[in-house]
This record gives C-alpha cells, structure tokens and sequence, in this order.
C-alpha cells in the first residue's frame, strides 16, 4: 500500500520543488528591476538637479 503512495507522491515534489524554483526566479527578477528602476531614477533625478543648478 505504501509503495504506489509513494511513487505517486514524487512527481508532486518535483512539482513543488519546480514552482519554488520559479517564484524564487520570479522574486529576484521583480527585485531586480525595483533596484534597476531605483537606480535610474535616482540618476535621472540629479541630472535633472544638475540641469537645473547649471542653468541658475
């Protein structure tokens, strides 16, 4: 009895394991494109500082 049960269970661990993997990528894809964005607006913001220091 416990042998079917437990052939029936692995492919429901791997499939976890799959969707851990790819909330783990999806995670660090969205926190890269946070600092990513971060980082060009705050770029953005002091050239435009910048432009408007150089034009006073």
């Amino acid at each position: 009895m416990s042998g079917p049960r437990r052939i029936h269970l692995t492919p429901i661990h791997e499939h976890i394991a799959e969707t851990q993997s790819a909330l783990q990528h999806a995670v660090f894809f969205v926190v890269l494109v946070m600092l990513t964005a971060g980082v060009a607006y705050q770029a953005f913001h002091i050239d435009r500082q910048m432009a408007v220091e150089a034009r006073v």
